[in-house]
């Protein structure tokens, strides 16, 4: 009966494109994170699987397991545990591209070679290749779409047959998107419109040839393209196995612990009885297998709801009514003591003495007596002191300021010495000065009515940032910003808590958002933000991608709504954009060129394959111009003819009032500001003088007094442009997700590595936008 089964499977999954029989691949297994599909691998030894050692960043084995000898990603074969994770020793985990990007993991019990669970040869040391003779194969559970790995989707194993791609041919596909390291070769498909995607990594690359049935590792996956996929069929980036053979034998050769073997009934989940109905699925699986996914899940799901519950206890006891309510009470015992105090008939007869002495003091100053004549002020205050109720009164008022100050100062001791309660999380501090920025511990603050508690996994910087920590905006950002932190823009996280009124978001959601320069700044691991600066993210954006484009996105459609350029009427226009190479611009270029609009692109000469990728059809080489790009314009209208509209992003050198000729640029058609300048001026209130500061101030408290007051609220959206809030942001995602524009990213730095970011993102070598991840 296993036969026949095993015969109908082969014959329909032959048939249907990339799926595979796993008789024919046994090498290949799941690698498994808290019971989920995570990475690729292949079976080397008889404990051994060889996968990539990015796939255990920041991941303890115990959260680790293995899924082989089944066709599907979730169902039947056998699920072993990890006991060890050996990732090369040249593998540097902080580097963004990192060498010998290999790991070999161990599992609990060996690996009995059957017809689905089988070694595979590897590649001597060295080796290339082979260019003929033979075909190479790359099999994996990943996803066959572009987005996340879904449940219950795609869950048969694939394969993809490949050829290999010079290093030249490679480096000039991928641009400054990828760094190629010596022990990496790039594969590409066959196939057209097949390439590796989510849950990739780690897949094994074997050739197969007439001499070598069996197939012979050479290399793993290490670039899934999760963002693309297939969309723009770029080769997928492999680490060679061959570079690392001899620390792969070294490993293996080490003398195993005594195991029980893969088909012992004692230690091993049993494989599961596979029965095929009408579509070729199976009916049920192992119990085992089942129970240990489940008991992942259920693990996983109850940390996450320890988590939100703490985070919402902590944040609950900071809300503003509370405050409120208990400071009001405060005051009111407060006012109530001060009473019974004051009306107490020790202290209204020494009040009474007080003032009767003081008037007889004024009644000897106007007969002119001397009454501040020392012998006459040392008898007057023995004669008080003669008086038994005022020497009382005067001990018991010493008594009591001695105590009372003693215990103010020890509890103002105390509290000072005591570590603040609520979730911590690292933050970039600015001093008062904005001269250094420290990437220091931080208190949450509570969320309030329509706020949002997100963790920040990305941010971006760019030029703004550096204004930002050079004082732009500091009057205004002083009115609505309390905190230190002023750097960081665009952003993308998680949702760990919201706020009452909050009905659109939940805890769990992936968004995204950005922050004006005088709201402060998104670089702090935990962001309380008003929901409506921020919404849910496309499916299928990354992080780092996803932070890269708020901020420039939002900045390209409002400089396009301000041109009142929309699709249905830039079809045929010519524009021109300055510093095309920036995070707006290559936004810019996108959007226009999507719509149908003839764009010129002025940058640097190494960004015009990128730009030209992007959608520019004209390129304009700026380099060594920044001073003055307009007569490179001037000079490039003369040849090919005026522009609609002229557009200057970040990096365009020197502002249009400085050096554009609007008329030798612009048609004579043009509209009245065709010349926009998308580069952020100094605010006027930050040249205020004193007085007129003042008055503005005044007036500003008032306004959101007077919206208070009308049942506006008193938040500050309407500082903000709308493009920034949650409907500019929908709008964005929605074009993310017809293709009209993806998030450029450049270069992601650490935390740590805040100033060399913040340098790079200001240069002219950045090409789309510099974010910063938290690790």
């Amino acid at each position: 009966m296993e036969e026949d089964l095993t015969h109908l499977r082969r014959k329909r999954l032959t048939t249907e494109t990339g799926l595979v029989c796993l008789e024919d691949y046994p090498y290949t297994v799941s690698v498994r994170l808290h019971g989920k599909h995570w990475c690729g691998g292949a079976i080397i030894g008889p404990l051994w699987v060889l996968t990539a050692a990015q796939c255990f960043d920041y991941v303890a084995k115990d959260e680790v397991t293995v899924r082989m000898g089944s066709v599907f990603r979730d169902f039947g074969g056998r699920i072993v545990s990890v006991v060890d994770i050996r990732r090369h020793p040249d593998y540097k985990m902080d580097q963004y591209y990192p060498e010998h990007n290999l790991a070999m993991v161990k599992v609990n019990v060996q690996i009995v070679s059957t017809s689905r669970m089988q070694p595979v040869a590897l590649a001597i040391a060295d080796a290339d290749l082979p260019p003929l003779f033979g075909e190479t194969v790359v099999t994996g559970y990943g996803s066959v779409v572009t987005g996340q790995i879904r449940e219950g989707e795609n869950q048969e194993l694939r394969r993809m047959i490949v050829r290999e791609v010079s290093r030249g041919e490679c480096r000039l596909i991928y641009g400054n998107d990828y760094h190629l390291q010596h022990d990496n070769m790039c594969l590409l498909s066959v196939t057209k419109g097949v390439a590796l995607c989510a849950g990739d990594t780690g897949d094994p690359a074997v050739h197969f040839s007439g001499v070598n049935r069996a197939g012979t590792l050479y290399g793993i996956a290490l670039f899934s393209g999760t963002e693309e996929c297939a969309y723009k069929s770029k080769p997928g980036v492999f680490a060679k196995v061959s570079y690392s053979r001899l620390w792969i034998d070294k490993v293996l050769e080490e003398i195993p612990e005594h195991t029980e073997s893969a088909d012992s009934t004692e230690n091993v989940i049993p494989l599961d009885v596979e029965i095929l109905s009408g579509l070729g699925r199976p009916s049920f699986g192992s119990f085992d297998s089942d129970m240990d996914e489940l008991k992942h899940r259920a693990g996983e799901k109850l940390e996450a709801l320890h988590v939100a519950a703490k985070t919402a206890a902590d944040n609950g006891k900071t809300r503003v009514h509370d405050v409120v309510h208990q400071t009001a009470e405060a005051i009111q015992r407060l006012r109530e003591a001060f009473h019974s105090l004051w009306h107490h008939e020790l202290i209204a007869e020494g009040r009474a003495r007080a003032v009767a002495w003081t008037k007889e003091a004024v009644r000897r100053v106007k007969e002119g007596a001397p009454p501040l004549s020392p012998m006459l002020l040392y008898e007057e205050l023995v004669t008080l002191f003669h008086d038994r109720v005022w020497r009382r009164s005067i001990i018991i008022f010493a008594c009591g300021v001695a105590l009372g100050g003693s215990a103010g100062v020890l509890v103002g001791l105390r509290a000072a010495r005591l570590t603040p309660t609520g979730p911590t999380a690292r933050a970039l501090h600015s001093h008062t000065d904005q001269a250094v920025i420290l990437v220091e511990d931080a208190v949450s603050p509570g969320v309030g009515a329509g706020e949002v508690l997100v963790r920040v996994q990305a941010f971006s910087i760019c030029s703004v940032d550096r204004g930002a920590l050079r004082g732009r905006a500091h009057c205004l950002r002083s009115l609505v910003y309390r905190g230190h932190v002023t750097v960081g823009r665009g952003f993308a996280g998680i949702v760990l808590d919201v706020g009452y009124g909050v009905l659109d978001l939940e805890m769990g959601d992936e968004v995204w958002g950005c922050v004006s320069e005088w709201s402060g700044g998104a670089a702090t691991e935990l962001l309380t933000i008003r929901s409506s600066r921020l919404s849910k993210r496309p499916r299928g954006l990354s992080a780092d991608s996803a932070a890269a484009l708020p901020w420039a996105g939002a900045r390209a459609l409002a400089a396009l709504r301000s041109l009142a350029y929309a699709p249905h009427n830039c079809k045929g226009k010519r524009v021109a954009v300055l510093g095309a190479a920036s995070g707006e611009g290559c936004a810019l270029v996108q959007l226009l060129s999507a719509w149908g609009a003839a764009v010129t692109a002025l940058a640097p000469r190494h960004a015009a394959l990128t730009l030209r990728d992007l959608g520019a059809q004209e390129f304009v080489d700026v380099e060594g111009t920044r001073t003055n790009p307009w007569a490179s314009l001037e000079a490039s209208a003369r040849s090919t003819g005026p522009w609609d509209c002229v557009l200057a992003c970040d990096g365009a050198g020197a502002s249009p009032a400085n050096g554009a000729n609007p008329a030798a640029l612009l048609k004579a058609t043009a509209p009245r500001g065709a010349l926009l300048d998308l580069r952020a001026r100094p605010l006027l209130t930050d040249r205020l003088p004193m007085p007129f500061s003042l008055l503005f101030v005044t007036s500003f408290y008032t306004y959101r007094l007077l919206r208070w007051l009308t049942g506006c609220g008193t938040h500050t959206d309407w500082l903000e442009d709308r493009h920034m809030l949650r409907g500019g942001l929908d709008a964005l995602a929605k074009l993310v997700d017809t293709g009209s524009l993806a998030p450029i990213l450049d270069k992601v730095y650490l935390p740590q590595d805040f100033e060399v970011a913040l340098a790079h993102a200001c240069s002219d070598d950045a090409i789309g936008t510099t974010v910063v991840r938290f690790p």
